[in-house]
């Protein structure tokens, strides 16, 4: 575990809390260029709740290999990670306008 481990678990425990409370699907829409992605996917995957899901997007060639692994290798339907090209804060934008 890193940091951001530590902080993301109980964000995504409370989002899970009440998606299950709400009987409502959630999904969070992340982007990222380094730890922050397999933190929340590894966090959406441990909760193991089908009404909590995940995308996140990565930007193709400028994350490590271990670190497209951790977000490429977890099995569970309730995660999705898509590469694009374009720079890190190339879906800031993109995302900013779905909200």
């Amino acid at each position: 575990f890193c940091f951001k481990d530590i902080g993301m678990r109980p964000v995504i425990q409370i989002l899970s809390y009440f998606s299950t409370l709400r009987n409502k699907s959630t999904t969070l829409l992340v982007s990222t260029t380094g730890d922050t992605g397999p933190a929340a996917v590894r966090a959406v995957s441990d909760t193991a709740n089908p009404r909590l899901n995940i995308l996140v997007h990565y930007p193709n060639g400028q994350i490590s290999e271990f670190q497209r692994r951790q977000m490429t290798t977890i099995d569970s339907k309730c995660v999705k990670v898509v590469k694009f090209d374009g720079g890190g804060d190339d879906m800031d934008g993109p995302i900013k306008e779905i909200l």
